[in-house]
């Protein structure tokens, strides 16, 4: 839009460039509301070219506006996604390390931040338990695990 805007610029002034070399630049006459305007022809077409660019980057700042609400809520949930995934990254580091407190934690943080990898979560919330020494709890996350086909 943006490399239309500026042709249609360098054409106008191409234009209004050529009309004022030719001796008579000729005249243009507004009325409006009372009010008359006397201007040569090079100047109206200048004036309508840059108020049409001025209308342009409103309506652009306008768009702008309007979408920033759902900017942030894209932003507000990439940011969730990259906790989530830092997270579950950590707690299978921390599973791996014996870690089991740490990998708890991490567990539950990841579980707060992911919507979309639950079969991940439950495997490290199940693991974390097994590595916390905490054998009920990893027993019974292991066994939840058997209600989702993807986890068997």
């Amino acid at each position: 839009m943006i490399r239309i805007l500026l042709a249609l610029l360098v054409v106008a002034f191409v234009t209004a460039v050529a009309i004022a070399a030719t001796g008579d630049a000729g005249a243009a006459s507004v009325s409006w509301l009372g009010w008359r305007i006397d201007t040569t022809a090079s100047a109206a077409l200048v004036t309508v070219v840059f108020g049409a660019l001025v209308a342009t980057l409103i309506w652009q700042l306008l768009l702008w506006f309007l979408a920033a609400p759902s900017r942030a809520a894209r932003a507000r949930a990439e940011t969730r996604r990259r906790e989530g995934a830092e997270s579950l990254a950590r707690g299978f580091v921390a599973v791996a390390a014996g870690a089991g407190t740490d990998a708890r934690r991490l567990a539950q943080k990841a579980a707060d931040y992911i919507d979309d990898q639950p079969a991940l979560v439950r495997v490290l919330a199940a693991s974390a338990a097994e590595a916390a020494g905490d054998e009920p709890a990893a027993m019974a996350a292991y066994n939840a695990m058997l209600g989702f086909p993807e986890l068997r």
